[in-house]
């Protein structure tokens, strides 16, 4: 039954609309990023070919590494992408449990289904609607970037792309960029994931669908306000911790990690409680 009922979710959650809108939005900026940052390897290549370039041509500047969308700063693409991530995990399932709720939809189900299976489905469901998006938007932009840019290391001492010693996976960046690169999609994707899921454990208690899709996004915002002003010697904004850029506070796996877990635990608990007493809500 549980299977079913998953099943029958995720292809509402992947297969809609919504979730094709928000495909061909994210791809649109990987693609554009992607167009952008060959443009720029290649005229570095012709300038150095002439001779134009005289001293120190630091190559590594144009490496696949440091300006794929979630390291390339500079671009417009990465900020919008990281900047809008918040509300593009949400589109594509973010709002079908308060739309079930407010349209007592939901009442045919649980009367049919058991209730636990069905909003485990639904947390499912949303957590891999979200994630999908990042996951194959960044994993597109890699791989298309793979074919035109030069896959060389970092380097520590130009201040480009740089990260503390200190800093979660500086060891692997340096040494193994490739898999650090690939570590960090993963965390990106699970990251949207527990964020998009938020919207199904707010959906008991708030009743207008646009703010439950908007609530999230100004909670990231209003972290990364008091991240950025509150003194302390970490980075704790996942608008920031999100992408691999230089960050004025290293990165800590502990805080990044307990940060997930606590956002899981919360979220998991609200909707399996608040679902499983859904009918004496």
């Amino acid at each position: 039954m549980f299977k079913r009922c998953l099943k029958s979710e995720l292809k509402k959650a992947l297969f809609n609309k919504a979730a094709f809108i928000a495909f061909i939005f994210t791809i649109f900026l990987s693609l554009m990023h992607s167009a952008g940052a060959i443009r720029l390897c290649s005229l570095s290549i012709n300038e150095l070919n002439k001779g134009k370039i005289n001293g120190n041509p630091m190559i590594t500047m144009i490496s696949l590494y440091v300006r794929w969308l979630g390291a390339d700063g500079s671009s417009v693409e990465c900020g919008l992408f990281y900047f809008l991530l918040p509300l593009i995990i949400v589109v594509p399932y973010g709002w079908s449990l308060i739309s079930e709720l407010n349209s007592g939809y939901i009442k045919n189900i649980v009367c049919r289904v058991n209730r636990r299976n069905y909003f485990i489905s639904k947390y499912i469901s949303v957590f891999i609607s979200a994630s999908s998006i990042v996951i194959i938007t960044l994993l597109l932009n890699v791989l298309v970037l793979a074919l035109f840019l030069p896959a060389l290391k970092p380097e520590g001492i130009y201040p480009y792309g740089t990260i503390g010693q200190m800093s979660m996976w500086s060891g692997l960046f340096y040494e193994h960029p490739l898999l650090y690169t690939i570590m960090y999609i993963l965390l990106d994707g699970i990251f949207a994931g527990l964020i998009a899921v938020t919207t199904v454990a707010l959906s008991f208690a708030v009743k207008r669908k646009i703010l439950v899709m908007l609530i999230p996004f100004f909670g990231l915002l209003l972290l990364d306000y008091l991240n950025t002003h509150v003194a302390v010697n970490c980075e704790f904004s996942p608008i920031k911790f999100l992408q691999t850029l230089p960050v004025i506070f290293d990165r800590y796996g502990v805080v990044i990690a307990s940060e997930g877990i606590l956002l899981f635990v919360v979220t998991f608990v609200i909707t399996l409680y608040r679902g499983r007493h859904y009918e004496v809500l």
